[in-house]
């Protein structure tokens, strides 16, 4: 009954996901591999982020810690929320700053793009470049008010006053994005032992948590319908955290606060033919580089019985995560 529950989860999450088709960021390449570097990590930055902002997912930060022996299994669903901030970006700065070479706009009037999260209706005009004497208008994305995400969590408990955890989000090409891949290990050690006054208040808690993550995805794109040819994102971030919390019977509410280090990367991959500039054929073409290293705030809150747990909590970071748990103790 527990193992068709689940399974029953993970379908209905991953029948949640939103649908990201980004075949539109080859045609920046219609402008030349480095004008195309410059547009693309604007246009992609918001997905990236978003995606990369998942890699906070999938662990309980209750700073409760399992006894030696316990295991607990988890379920989490975790939505990165959008900014409306994102939704476009301006490209006159690039053109007025030389950062983009031999481009003008055709209306310098209309110069908001929309990002790979945000799709102009029918009618709205997109800016237009003139470059090579040919008109070339920026591409669409798509309408993603928030990215979400199932995961997989194990966590054991130990002698040495910590737990060691595992997350895995299941190896499926989702509709939204194509064979993604999401894993992390963490410790999350118990300070009792060396702040007395844990001791003293047992329905006080505080915890030191170190997290290692990784996330990446490959969308199929094509460029003058050349295959195989592929978007790759991929990110992975080192994250130290303080817990603390207060538990009254069933109920614990903790809160945390922390720094996350992260790398992160989009790549099209593939060989490359008439991009404009070059007269042989691109191999990997484009190539660029995030950081979205940044302190981590959250707060939550978990109902825990002697065999099942729920909780749900609020992480703010450099795209806010929104997640909820549910799990069962062994």
């Amino acid at each position: 009954m527990k193992k068709q529950l689940y399974i029953l989860l993970i379908g209905l999450f991953i029948s949640l996901t939103n649908s990201w088709s980004q075949n539109e960021v080859v045609q920046f390449l219609d402008l030349g591999i480095p004008n195309a570097a410059v547009l693309s990590e604007a246009y992609l930055k918001p997905y990236a982020g978003m995606l990369n902002g998942q890699l906070s997912s999938g662990w309980n930060k209750s700073p409760r810690v399992l006894r030696s022996g316990k295991i607990t299994f988890d379920l989490f669903y975790s939505r990165s929320i959008v900014k409306t901030e994102d939704k476009q970006f301006d490209v006159s700065p690039y053109i007025n700053s030389n950062q983009l070479q031999d481009i003008s706009l055709k209306n310098e009037t209309n110069s908001l793009a929309p990002t790979a999260i945000s799709r102009y209706r029918t009618g709205m005009e997109r800016p237009t470049f003139l470059y090579n004497n040919k008109e070339i208008s920026t591409p669409n994305g798509t309408n993603i008010e928030h990215l979400q995400l199932p995961t997989l969590s194990l966590a054991i408990g130990t002698p040495l006053q910590a737990d060691i955890n595992f997350k895995l989000t299941p190896p499926t090409n989702y509709t939204s994005m194509e064979r993604l891949r999401h894993w992390g290990t963490a410790i999350k050690y118990s300070l009792e032992p060396i702040i007395p006054a844990l001791k003293r208040n047992p329905h006080l808690e505080a915890a030191l948590m170190f997290e290692y993550s990784g996330i990446s995805t490959s969308t199929e794109v094509s460029y003058y319908d050349q295959f195989p040819q592929s978007i790759d994102i991929s990110g992975n971030s080192l994250t130290s955290r303080f817990l603390m919390g207060a538990h009254l019977y069933y109920l614990d509410i903790f809160g945390s606060i922390g720094y996350n280090s992260n790398s992160s990367s989009a790549k099209l991959i593939g060989s490359y033919e008439f991009i404009p500039n070059s007269t042989e054929i691109s191999k990997d073409p484009l190539d660029i580089a995030y950081d979205f290293s940044t302190m981590e705030y959250e707060i939550g809150a978990q109902v825990r019985t002697i065999f099942l747990n729920a909780q749900i909590s609020y992480t703010y970071s450099y795209y806010p995560l929104v997640s909820f748990g549910v799990g069962i103790n062994l």
